[in-house]
């Protein structure tokens, strides 16, 4: 230690510093193991009757991850992308084979992200604007979990429902879940309202993302490793969704007004539900409308007609029913845009996909007032006060607050104090944002009076 302790201090302090960085220096990360390529798996043919419950449904899977994305890769090399990958094409072609129609967001071990750009959002935001485009009933993402604290004991089976869907969503998840937790038999199964940036974007009347197992646990990796487990996987799904159609899902036809700018409150909100036979009948006490998150009172329900079977060659297929669904809107509806949509069931309990209507209600303003605050300004001046505020107000025919007017408020003698600390001498423009505009003026107590 002697040779440091004769080293000037601004050496001495390098030295340390330097020690302290070799000391705190980390190991490289070991290199992943080399790719575990899979044998294909396949799946028996399916059977005959899932053409009827099938045929025309349009499903679309988004195997996780590919690319430059790898996803969790197991302590023996094997990579989600992969496994996911191998899950959809059995899924998708089984589907296929009972009259489904299916898209694959990818189709082989690629990404979505071009060559100025790695980021996974770019990815995720791709895979979702091509599975939205092809306009599916279901969407599925598949996916293999790891434990973030390298826990290589975990495994069990997580199904993610899109979080802003309690109906469709959750019926579908649900079938998915059931029929992978008692396949697997694994523990700590759990069905979640999930947040993922390719649930949130969806457009699917149900947004589905499934971890079926624990891509970290070694056990695990080698089962699934093997054909068979994928297989396993892959036909879980399938009758998963087998059983969600197979028990019906409402369909709307029909919504008004949507996507239109009004000029006078709508006399009735109005949606058109298609239903089919027996169970797969809407629940007339389970209809409800809701308008800008409030549910409407006195909504009517009226049966137009009823499912009835295909003759001939359609024979084996089913023309559905119809139902009007219809509520009025609250007397003080105001100005401005609102959203409102119809939530139902059917007597198997499956959910009315959420769509939404939106218009914008744009009454015209039947009358223009001024007002002060305070009101008395003789009051104000004998005071010594020489500030008030000037109160502009617009409303319709039903004298509810009207947006969107404009004009000019002029003054004898007297500033306009902006919001800047600026002023403007005799007059202001207005624009009604609010139903209200509000201007403070300053002036002598003299002008006051």
């Amino acid at each position: 230690m002697a040779p440091i302790a004769r080293t000037p201090l601004r050496v001495r302090a390098a030295i340390s510093f330097l020690l302290i960085v070799v000391g705190c220096a980390h190991a490289p990360a070991p290199a992943p193991p080399a790719p575990i390529v899979l044998v294909p798996s396949s799946l028996p043919a399916p059977p005959p009757s899932d053409r009827a419950v099938l045929q025309g449904h349009r499903i679309a899977l988004d195997p996780g991850h590919g690319g430059v994305f790898l996803g969790a890769v197991g302590s023996a090399g094997l990579r989600e992308g992969a496994v996911n990958l191998d899950v959809a094409r059995l899924l998708a072609g089984r589907l296929a084979g009972s009259g489904a129609e299916v898209l694959l967001t990818r189709e082989n071990d690629t990404d979505f992200v071009g060559r100025d750009s790695t980021r996974l959002r770019d990815d995720l935001e791709a895979r979702s604007v091509k599975a939205n485009r092809f306009a599916p009933e279901v969407f599925l993402s598949i996916h293999h979990n790891a434990d973030a604290r390298r826990d290589s004991s975990r495994n069990s089976l997580e199904t993610y429902y899109r979080m802003t869907d309690p109906g469709s969503s959750f019926d579908a998840a649900m079938e998915m879940h059931r029929q992978l937790r008692e396949r697997q038999g694994l523990p700590g199964a759990e069905l979640i309202p999930g947040n993922y940036y390719v649930l949130r974007r969806s457009t699917a009347g149900a947004a589905v993302l499934g971890e079926a197992s624990y891509l970290s646990n070694p056990a695990n990796e080698q089962a699934l490793v093997t054909p068979e487990r994928r297989a396993l996987e892959a036909s879980s799904y399938y009758d998963a969704l087998v059983n969600y159609f197979r028990g019906g899902v409402p369909a709307l036809a029909a919504l008004a007004p949507d996507s239109t700018r009004l000029d006078a409150p709508p006399a009735s909100l109005t949606a058109e539900i298609e239903d089919g036979p027996l169970g797969q009948e809407l629940d007339p006490n389970s209809v409800q409308a809701f308008l800008d998150d409030r549910t409407l009172k006195g909504t009517l329900v009226e049966r137009l007609q009823h499912a009835t079977r295909g003759t001939g060659a359609d024979s084996a297929t089913w023309r559905p029913g119809r139902i009007r669904v219809s509520a009025a809107p609250p007397a003080d509806l105001g100005c401005g845009p609102h959203t409102w949509c119809v939530g139902a069931r059917n007597l198997n309990g499956h959910s009315l996909p959420q769509r939404n209507g939106h218009f914008v209600l744009d009454a015209p303003a039947s009358a223009l007032s001024v007002r002060t605050v305070p009101p008395d300004l003789g009051q104000l001046a004998r005071s010594g006060g020489d500030m008030f505020e000037i109160v502009v107000e617009a409303s319709d025919a039903r004298g509810l607050p009207v947006e969107g007017r404009a004009g000019m408020v002029r003054i004898g003698a007297g500033w306009f104090a902006l919001p800047d600390g600026d002023f403007a001498r005799d007059s202001i423009a207005f624009n009604l944002r609010g139903g209200a505009f509000r201007a403070t003026v300053r002036v002598t107590p003299a002008n006051l009076r």
